[in-house]
């Protein structure tokens, strides 16, 4: 299978072009910008790139057969007190969990956790959608930050792990793919 490099990043007239984090996807897949805010409130430049250390963005990730993810990241500054884990039995808590579990990203450790809901398609009407959430949390000392995705879709969990999977495995936060 083909793989694509993707980077999620902003342009600011001020600052230029600030990177959030780099990773692959099949060939047939696309991305584009998610229409709401974006936000860098603080960056740090390593090795010639900028990048967000306290901010968010966003992106909407299309599959095909009418399927998506829509991917909220997040980046706040490394806090050494945080644990991943603990974080994990805290949000784990607050929501009806399908699955969780610790893996390696980029060598970094990283928590994840799997989540559905319905909800209605128009906020107080319309037909009830299901939506799966996958939320990942890992932390990067050599860019100083905490990086948060979270990753909403319309496809049943396992269908929306499985698909992940292979985009999460080439998540790169400070080099370029």
């Amino acid at each position: 299978m083909e793989l694509k490099n993707v980077s999620i990043e902003t342009d600011n007239f001020l600052i230029g072009k600030v990177s959030f984090l780099y990773f692959k996807i099949p060939e047939e897949w696309s991305v584009s910008p998610l229409f709401y805010r974006t936000d860098v409130e603080e960056w740090i430049e390593l090795e010639g790139n900028k990048w967000a250390v306290s901010g968010y963005t966003g992106a909407l990730i299309r599959l095909p057969e009418q399927k998506y993810f829509s991917l909220l990241v997040k980046t706040k500054k490394y806090n050494e007190k945080l644990k991943v884990n603990e974080w994990l039995e805290k949000e784990t808590k607050k929501e009806n969990v399908l699955k969780k579990g610790c893996l390696n990203l980029f060598s970094h450790e990283a928590v994840y956790y799997i989540s559905a809901k319905e909800r209605r398609k128009n906020l107080f009407f319309g037909k009830r959608i299901k939506e799966t959430t996958v939320k990942f949390l890992f932390k990067c000392k050599k860019t100083s930050r905490t990086i948060f995705l979270e990753f909403s879709t319309n496809q049943e969990p396992d269908e929306a792990f499985n698909n992940l999977m292979p985009l999460i495995s080439t998540v790169k936060c400070h080099d370029q793919l």
